[in-house]
């Protein structure tokens, strides 16, 4: 069985994409290619990334192995790796592709897209646009536990608490809510934060509780979600966490990564 190897390049939260014109046809896909005879998949991982975007890449963990969808490729084992730039510059490389008198049909262009775009393109295999989409939010739940020293519980200051609202235009909050003071936070301030399953609490309160998840909103203004110690949160809870937020935010995702607070 033929194997395929793709590299995986991701830097400041975008994805190295090669846009494909062909036959009024515009599609995105992965780098790489066929694993030639006697050749390791990590050795032709970096044969194609010199030859088809002129650049040295160190190989590191699989993301993803699944059989090829194309027609032409039926049957093969696609493997798909993150990698890193080591050097080289981008779009010198020797391949068919920029050979002016090869048999390569279409245009080849060398892309950065961002990770928070990829639903606004036609990216190839559809499986991988979706675990790139989960990349972004993984890491960005990686760096705020990284900022929270590892912490399972902290300190929520309340700015506003149930009932109270923001200014005419929002909605009451229908939960107490407030901010976190730590060293080094993601969006250079101070965390915010949602504190489930306490009573009102006062203006300025401060009550520990446990880091659940992450309201991701599409201005990059995530909010935590916390919960008082040996409670849970419900599905009802995070609906209406979704339901508060989304008409200002369209799109915000919630996310729920400590899996054992979630009462099913």
């Amino acid at each position: 069985m033929n194997t395929r190897v793709r590299a995986v390049i991701i830097k400041d939260n975008k994805v190295l994409l090669i846009k494909r014109t062909r036959d009024d046809l515009t599609y995105w896909v992965i780098p790489g290619g066929a694993v030639e005879a006697g050749e390791s998949k990590n050795g032709a991982l970096v044969r194609e990334c010199q030859e088809e975007l002129g650049i040295s890449v160190r190989v590191k963990e699989l993301l993803l192995k699944m059989p090829s969808k194309k027609p032409e490729t039926k049957g093969q084992q696609e493997y798909f790796y993150f990698c890193e730039i080591v050097s080289g510059k981008l779009g010198s490389g020797q391949g068919p592709e920029y050979q002016k008198n090869s048999s390569y049909i279409g245009r080849h262009d060398i892309e950065w897209k961002s990770l928070s775009n990829l639903s606004k393109i036609d990216l190839k295999p559809k499986k991988l646009q979706n675990l790139l989409k989960n990349f972004e939010v993984k890491k960005l739940i990686e760096n705020i536990v990284k900022h929270l020293k590892r912490r399972a519980t902290i300190i929520v200051t309340i700015d506003r608490p149930i009932g109270v609202r923001q200014n005419k235009k929002w909605r009451f909050y229908p939960f107490n809510y407030g901010h976190v003071e730590i060293m080094n936070p993601v969006d250079g301030g101070e965390f915010d934060a949602i504190a489930l399953n306490f009573p009102k609490l006062k203006i300025g309160q401060k009550v520990l509780t446990q880091i659940v998840g992450i309201v991701i909103r599409p201005d990059k203004d995530h909010k935590l979600i916390t919960i008082k110690p040996n409670t849970k949160v419900s599905q009802r809870q995070l609906r209406q966490i979704f339901k508060f937020y989304n008409p200002y935010y369209p799109g915000c995702k919630i996310v729920v990564w400590r899996r054992e607070y979630l009462d099913n």
